[in-house]
Protein backbone atom coordinates (compact mmCIF):
# COMPACT_ATOMS: atom_id res chain seq x y z
CA UNK A 1 0.00 0.00 0.00
CA UNK A 2 2.78 2.39 0.89
CA UNK A 3 4.51 1.83 -2.49
CA UNK A 4 1.20 2.46 -4.29
CA UNK A 5 0.81 5.80 -2.48
CA UNK A 6 4.29 6.82 -3.55
CA UNK A 7 3.64 5.70 -7.13
CA UNK A 8 0.64 8.03 -7.23
CA UNK A 9 2.66 10.91 -5.76
CA UNK A 10 0.88 10.77 -2.39
CA UNK A 11 2.51 10.94 1.00
CA UNK A 12 1.74 8.90 4.03
CA UNK A 13 0.03 11.31 6.35
CA UNK A 14 -3.06 11.33 8.52
CA UNK A 15 -6.08 10.51 6.37
CA UNK A 16 -4.15 9.83 3.14
CA UNK A 17 -6.33 6.74 2.68
CA UNK A 18 -9.99 6.21 3.55
CA UNK A 19 -10.86 2.57 4.11
CA UNK A 20 -14.58 1.91 3.68
CA UNK A 21 -15.74 -0.80 6.09
CA UNK A 22 -18.92 -2.81 5.44
CA UNK A 23 -20.19 -2.87 9.01
CA UNK A 24 -23.92 -2.16 9.39
CA UNK A 25 -25.68 -0.25 12.16
CA UNK A 26 -26.59 -3.44 14.04
CA UNK A 27 -22.88 -4.23 14.39
CA UNK A 28 -21.70 -0.73 15.36
CA UNK A 29 -19.75 -2.17 18.31
CA UNK A 30 -17.25 -3.62 15.79
CA UNK A 31 -16.25 -0.16 14.60
CA UNK A 32 -12.71 0.86 15.42
CA UNK A 33 -10.07 3.33 14.36
CA UNK A 34 -7.35 2.13 12.05
CA UNK A 35 -4.09 1.15 13.70
CA UNK A 36 -2.25 2.72 10.74
CA UNK A 37 -1.78 6.47 11.12
CA UNK A 38 -2.38 7.35 7.47
CA UNK A 39 -5.57 5.24 7.08
CA UNK A 40 -8.94 6.48 8.29
CA UNK A 41 -11.69 3.88 8.62
CA UNK A 42 -15.12 4.98 7.43
CA UNK A 43 -18.40 3.19 8.01
CA UNK A 44 -20.85 4.32 5.29
CA UNK A 45 -23.61 1.88 6.30
CA UNK A 46 -23.52 3.16 9.88
CA UNK A 47 -23.40 6.76 8.61
CA UNK A 48 -26.57 6.04 6.57
CA UNK A 49 -28.10 4.24 9.59
CA UNK A 50 -28.53 1.03 7.57
CA UNK A 51 -29.01 -2.30 9.34
CA UNK A 52 -28.31 -5.68 7.77
CA UNK A 53 -32.05 -5.92 7.03
CA UNK A 54 -31.97 -2.53 5.30
CA UNK A 55 -29.06 -3.73 3.17
CA UNK A 56 -30.95 -6.91 2.20
CA UNK A 57 -33.99 -4.82 1.22
CA UNK A 58 -31.79 -2.50 -0.88
CA UNK A 59 -30.26 -5.48 -2.68
CA UNK A 60 -33.70 -7.00 -3.30
CA UNK A 61 -35.06 -3.70 -4.69
CA UNK A 62 -32.14 -3.64 -7.12
CA UNK A 63 -32.55 -7.28 -8.22
CA UNK A 64 -29.39 -8.45 -6.49
CA UNK A 65 -29.01 -11.58 -4.34
CA UNK A 66 -28.59 -11.27 -0.59
CA UNK A 67 -25.16 -12.64 0.37
CA UNK A 68 -24.88 -14.97 3.35
CA UNK A 69 -23.74 -13.48 6.62
CA UNK A 70 -19.97 -13.37 6.62
CA UNK A 71 -17.76 -14.65 9.40
CA UNK A 72 -14.44 -16.34 9.78
CA UNK A 73 -14.90 -20.10 9.56
CA UNK A 74 -13.39 -20.40 13.04
CA UNK A 75 -15.46 -17.59 14.62
CA UNK A 76 -16.27 -18.61 18.21
CA UNK A 77 -19.61 -16.77 18.07
CA UNK A 78 -21.29 -19.14 15.61
CA UNK A 79 -24.55 -20.85 16.47
CA UNK A 80 -24.77 -24.61 16.93
CA UNK A 81 -26.59 -24.81 13.59
CA UNK A 82 -23.81 -22.83 11.84
CA UNK A 83 -21.13 -25.16 13.25
CA UNK A 84 -23.15 -28.19 12.12
CA UNK A 85 -23.63 -26.77 8.65
CA UNK A 86 -19.91 -26.02 8.37
CA UNK A 87 -19.12 -29.62 9.33
CA UNK A 88 -21.83 -31.02 7.06
CA UNK A 89 -20.42 -29.06 4.11
CA UNK A 90 -16.95 -30.35 4.99
CA UNK A 91 -14.14 -29.24 2.76
CA UNK A 92 -11.46 -26.67 3.37
CA UNK A 93 -13.50 -24.40 5.65
CA UNK A 94 -14.14 -27.20 8.17
CA UNK A 95 -10.49 -28.27 8.01
CA UNK A 96 -9.33 -24.69 8.64
CA UNK A 97 -11.69 -24.36 11.62
CA UNK A 98 -10.34 -27.62 13.08
CA UNK A 99 -6.75 -26.52 12.55
CA UNK A 100 -7.22 -23.08 14.13
CA UNK A 101 -9.01 -24.69 17.07
CA UNK A 102 -6.07 -27.07 17.58
CA UNK A 103 -3.44 -24.34 17.15
CA UNK A 104 -4.88 -21.99 19.76
CA UNK A 105 -5.17 -24.68 22.44
CA UNK A 106 -2.05 -23.79 24.46
CA UNK A 107 -1.45 -20.18 23.43
CA UNK A 108 -2.25 -18.71 26.88
CA UNK A 109 -1.06 -21.08 29.58
CA UNK A 110 -2.37 -22.07 32.04
CA UNK A 111 -5.64 -21.78 30.10
CA UNK A 112 -6.62 -24.00 27.19
CA UNK A 113 -8.41 -22.07 24.46
CA UNK A 114 -11.19 -23.43 22.25
CA UNK A 115 -13.31 -21.90 19.47
CA UNK A 116 -16.43 -23.75 20.67
CA UNK A 117 -18.18 -22.54 23.85
CA UNK A 118 -18.35 -26.13 25.18
CA UNK A 119 -14.58 -25.76 25.78
CA UNK A 120 -13.77 -29.04 24.06
CA UNK A 121 -12.04 -29.60 20.72
CA UNK A 122 -14.24 -28.59 17.80
CA UNK A 123 -14.19 -32.09 16.32
CA UNK A 124 -15.78 -33.40 19.53
CA UNK A 125 -18.14 -30.49 20.14
CA UNK A 126 -19.89 -30.49 16.76
CA UNK A 127 -21.97 -33.57 16.04
CA UNK A 128 -24.31 -34.23 13.15
CA UNK A 129 -26.46 -37.31 12.38
CA UNK A 130 -24.11 -38.23 9.54
CA UNK A 131 -21.38 -38.91 12.14
CA UNK A 132 -23.34 -42.05 13.08
CA UNK A 133 -24.28 -43.00 9.55
CA UNK A 134 -27.71 -41.38 9.65
CA UNK A 135 -29.18 -38.67 7.52
CA UNK A 136 -31.88 -36.31 8.60
CA UNK A 137 -34.01 -34.15 6.41
CA UNK A 138 -36.09 -31.29 7.65
CA UNK A 139 -39.66 -30.57 6.73
CA UNK A 140 -38.42 -27.50 4.87
CA UNK A 141 -35.98 -29.27 2.51
CA UNK A 142 -36.94 -29.11 -1.14
CA UNK A 143 -40.67 -28.74 -1.61
CA UNK A 144 -41.35 -29.82 1.96
CA UNK A 145 -44.10 -32.06 3.22
CA UNK A 146 -47.47 -31.56 1.65
CA UNK A 147 -49.43 -34.12 3.69
CA UNK A 148 -50.91 -31.45 5.93
CA UNK A 149 -50.77 -33.75 8.99
CA UNK A 150 -48.82 -31.26 11.08
CA UNK A 151 -51.02 -28.31 10.03
CA UNK A 152 -48.02 -26.28 8.83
Amino acid sequence: MSAELERQGLRKGPGAVESLQGISLDEWQRMKDSDVQWIVNRYPLVEMKMTRGDCAQWLERHGLPTPPKSACVFCPFQSVRAWQELKRNGGTDWEIALEVDAQIRHVRPPYDLFVHPARVPLAEAVTIPEDSGFSQSTMFDGDGCESGYCFV
